[in-house]
């Protein structure tokens, strides 16, 4: 299943509404560490070994890492997570949480979800702040937005702080909120003398409030600027050949994927074209549900999964980032026009 929560082994908890999947536990008071608790089973190291013949024998270089459930209510006593190399470092479930929460001490807030994944391999939270919860977009619709912890322990990924517009319930939501998020935030490696410590939390909160601002304001400059489907095609064909270093005319499958975007841009989920804004949420569309990540065929986990830990959050980075520098967008507007013509 997409949401990848083992039974009898990974938990979740949520303030709010209950989870799509219904597999939380669902309170009517925000959460507090005490509530969570039981998600920090302590991680543990040892050493790599391989049996041979018989034999066990050392991984010189290599440990292994695994959760001690001894104390929980999980069946068994040790569970495998990972074997790394001597310089991963772990960092500790509670160790992440206590970082953000002290971080967040003196700002209004409200923990509304937290949890572990596929087997104690990923650990999340996500916290919503009591002020400027909701990103006022131009077309009369809002998003919600949340500061999320994010962490693997499997060597996927390294411990993530970032501002998005996603609470995580499930890896589904994980991987949308990753994908949504902003430019605002910062990752922990997992190395030798990684400090957990958080600093200079005000400073970072105080970008993550202007960084949604920021965001509002571009999409109301996009929404402002008129957009026909001609110039549509050429901005998205100029994006698509600057990518697929086209010299002349687009293949077939790019030429189809520039108009799939350009679709999405009039006909997508609530989108009616006219203005760039639209333009922008029709490559959002495309590249988090749509063809840009791999086709109808495709499941919605592996969707998820391509907008966010494949190149579809890379895309529509840079395609938002182009159509709001004026200078990037004529750019592409001419050379998408050049491509067109020679098709």
């Amino acid at each position: 299943m997409s949401h990848e929560i083992e039974e009898g082994t990974d938990k979740v908890y949520t303030y709010g509404d209950k989870a799509w999947h219904r597999m939380d536990e669902n309170y009517n008071t925000p959460l507090t560490k005490e509530i969570i608790s039981p998600l920090f089973i302590p991680l543990l190291e040892g050493q790599a070994s391989v049996n041979i013949d018989g034999i066990e024998t050392p991984l010189e270089g290599w440990k292994t890492v695994v959760a001690d459930i001894r104390n929980s209510d999980i069946e068994g006593d040790f569970r495998p997570i990972h074997v790394a190399r001597e310089r991963y470092e772990i960092l500790q479930n509670e160790v992440l949480f206590n970082a953000l929460e002290e971080s967040l001490e003196g700002i209004p807030h409200e923990i509304v979800s937290a949890g572990t994944l596929g087997g104690l391999a990923y650990f999340f939270a996500s916290v919503k702040f009591k002020e400027d919860f909701e990103i006022k977009l131009p077309d009369g619709s809002e998003c919600k937005a949340y500061f999320s912890l994010f962490t693997s322990h499997n060597g996927t990924k390294n411990a993530n702080y970032y501002d998005t517009t996603h609470r995580t319930v499930c890896m589904y939501t994980l991987r949308s909120s990753f994908e949504a998020r902003g430019e605002q935030g910062f990752k922990l490696s997992h190395t030798k003398n990684a400090n957990v410590r958080i600093h200079d939390m005000a400073n970072i909160m105080n970008n993550v409030l202007n960084g949604r601002r920021k965001f509002e304001e571009k999409m109301n400059e996009l929404y402002s600027i008129d957009c026909n489907v001609s110039m549509a095609e050429k901005f998205t064909a100029g994006f698509f050949a600057e990518k697929t270093n086209a010299k002349e005319a687009l293949s077939t499958r790019t030429k189809n994927q520039v108009d799939e975007v350009v679709r999405l841009a009039w006909n997508g989920l609530g989108n009616t074209g006219e203005n760039l804004f639209y333009l922008a949420q029709g490559a959002t569309e495309f590249w988090t549900s749509g063809m840009g990540t791999g086709g109808e065929g495709r499941d919605a986990g592996r969707k998820a999964f391509s907008a966010d830990f494949g190149s579809g959050m890379d895309q529509k980075t840079s395609f938002l980032s182009d159509l709001t520098n004026p200078v990037r967008r004529e750019k592409l507007i001419a050379r998408g026009e050049k491509v067109l013509l020679s098709a």
